[in-house]
């Protein structure tokens, strides 16, 4: 992984072009020698962590920062779809382990089936191709970025503004926790954390407590999410099995979402 962090001597503009430039680098590694998912779900991390330094270094994106937020929540669409599915695979085959009766099983292996055909016709070599193409596209436009010269208070404020936009998704989600609230809130939250993470060493100070508290909130709201994608898929087929299976997936989140909130 680059080093993801403002170092104390640096300029907030050569900080944030260094690291913005390492992750990128990194997320072309990744694709090149990491196994097929493991590389995909290791470069949309990357592309969430890009897009938290765009907005430290230009929220108000010029025309160079609305490029580059572009090109980056693009590809990180295109690498979603194969991400998705296989954590459907993952759910899919955990699950098959807690049903016994027969009319359970019999959807749960349609549907791992039909997940592997998607996979395979989702071609994950042509899109490792594009997503590497791309990704030097990134690196020229790059070159130029950030086009303004942020201070260390822009970067403060930026922050700041990113933890006031997670505590209205937080208010938001828990009065009304639907799935797209408790999403919202997750990526919130996400963009927060990378910023922090971005600044440890510089302007916030350091806390562990804390940073390990959104860390596993970030990981159970995306649990929740993941399975309620599951669920989504699992509601399309017809066969009376899957009430079964809708029940196991609604108690696993409600157990989920009693950590969350």
């Amino acid at each position: 992984m680059a080093k993801f962090a403002l170092a104390g001597e640096e300029s907030p503009s050569h900080g944030l072009h260094r690291t913005a430039e390492e992750e990128v680098k990194a997320a072309i590694e990744g694709l090149k020698r990491l196994p097929p998912m493991e590389a995909i779900h290791e470069f949309r991390r990357a592309t969430k962590r890009l897009r938290a330094l765009l907005r430290l270094g230009c929220p108000d994106r010029d025309e160079e920062s609305a490029k580059l937020y572009n090109l980056f929540k693009t590809l990180a669409s295109k690498a979603s779809e194969a991400r998705d599915i296989s954590v459907r695979l993952r759910l899919l085959r955990k699950i098959n382990g807690e049903l016994t009766h027969p009319s359970q099983l019999i959807p749960c292996e349609h549907l791992e089936q039909r997940c592997v055909l998607q996979l395979q016709m989702l071609n994950v070599r042509t899109l490792r191709a594009e997503l590497l193409t791309r990704l030097h596209v990134a690196l020229r436009l790059l070159q130029n970025w950030p086009s303004s010269h942020p201070t260390r208070r822009d970067l403060k404020r930026a922050l700041k503004n990113a933890e006031t936009k997670a505590s209205k998704a937080e208010k938001k989600a828990r009065e009304n926790p639907t799935t797209e609230n408790l999403h919202r809130w997750r990526r919130r939250v996400k963009t927060e954390c990378s910023m922090r993470h971005f600044l440890r060493k510089s302007l916030v100070h350091s806390n562990g407590a804390a940073a390990r508290r959104l860390k596993k909130l970030t990981d159970l709201l995306g649990d929740d999410h993941d399975l309620a994608l599951l669920d989504e898929c699992v509601a399309q087929i017809r066969s009376r099995g899957k009430r079964p299976i809708r029940a196991l997936i609604a108690d696993k989140r409600c157990k989920l979402q009693k950590q969350i909130l």
